[in-house]
């Protein structure tokens, strides 16, 4: 049998030819890819052995059927291929190849902030002196009670509750009605609360052959400063609308000035006693019963501006 290089040689670059056309209409197809260039190489294997085995006839023709069967194998991975991405079953003419899968990020996982706590709310606790079968200081007339101080503390506080209330400020009623307390249970009140400040609203009384009259106000004996700029502020709010007159901020009692009264001894905050005037006086009670409103708007506005000096 007579070999004829340059037929193989036509033979070969035919076979790349068919093998590059398969390639490219596989392309997307990675596994065929890989299998079209081992045969393009192993097509050019051929030739370079044809060269060196020229004249080898047998080896040659085992060459040829060898290259065909791998033709054969390309094409029928060709028309695998072209069955699988025929249009309506995925990838089809026109269309792009389906993306390869890909693993889905882990999220980084953010800690959850610790919650903000809650700011305490400003509290007040207002105590209205004395009540129930304390009436506290008594005006007579005639053998008659005409005006009682428990009534008018009572009063007062309510009013100076409201007040309060309308800056936000939390208030704490030892007493809203005539109940009796112990000192000591008034103090517990406004310890558990965790108030801010006590304030004990109480009138004054003097016994004698003149009037007295004017607003006084009675801190610890220690005199803290946040009790002192408290009851200055207080003080300075009653005089401001009129109608009364100061007798100051006094420590400890009447009795002595490192004595104090229970409120201000027992209390584990701010603490005062607001003599609001001497019951026993016509000008302090005309004026208690016409400015009471204005008196504790000023007085509530005096707190407020004082707790914010406080935190």
């Amino acid at each position: 049998m007579s070999f004829d290089i340059n037929k193989w040689k036509e033979k070969a670059k035919k076979a790349v030819h068919e093998t590059v056309k398969i390639v490219k209409k596989i392309e997307t197809k990675h596994w065929l890819s890989m299998l079209s260039t081992v045969c393009v190489l192993l097509l050019f294997a051929v030739i370079v052995l044809s060269v060196r085995l020229h004249g080898v006839s047998d080896e040659l023709e085992s060459v040829q059927v060898m290259a065909a069967g791998l033709q054969e194998e390309l094409q029928q991975a060709q028309n695998a291929s072209d069955k699988q991405g025929a249009p309506g079953e995925g990838e089809g003419p026109g269309k792009a190849p389906s993306p390869m899968p890909t693993k889905e990020p882990t999220a980084t996982e953010i800690p959850t902030p610790a919650p903000t706590p809650t700011p305490k709310p400003y509290t007040i606790c207002v105590d209205a002196g004395h009540g129930g079968w304390d009436g506290g200081a008594v005006v007579r007339e005639n053998g008659l009670e005409i005006r009682a101080e428990k009534n008018d503390n009572l009063r007062m506080s309510n009013l100076f509750k409201e007040a309060l209330e309308a800056y936000g400020i939390k208030v704490i009623m030892t007493r809203e009605d005539d109940t009796f307390l112990e000192l000591t249970e008034r103090t517990d009140i406004a310890n558990a609360a965790d108030a801010d400040a006590l304030i004990s609203l109480h009138r004054n009384s003097f016994n004698g052959e003149v009037e007295v009259n004017g607003v006084e106000i009675w801190i610890h004996s220690s005199v803290p400063e946040a009790s002192r700029k408290l009851a200055s502020g207080l003080l300075d709010a009653i005089i401001s609308v009129g109608g009364m007159q100061s007798r100051g901020v006094k420590q400890g009692s009447m009795s002595s000035p490192s004595e104090d009264y229970a409120i201000n001894r027992n209390a584990k905050m701010t603490s005062m006693i607001v003599e609001f005037g001497f019951i026993t006086s016509s000008i302090d009670n005309d004026a208690y019963d016409e400015y009471g409103k204005a008196y504790v708007e000023k007085m509530a506005e005096a707190v407020w501006e004082w707790l914010k000096t406080q935190r």
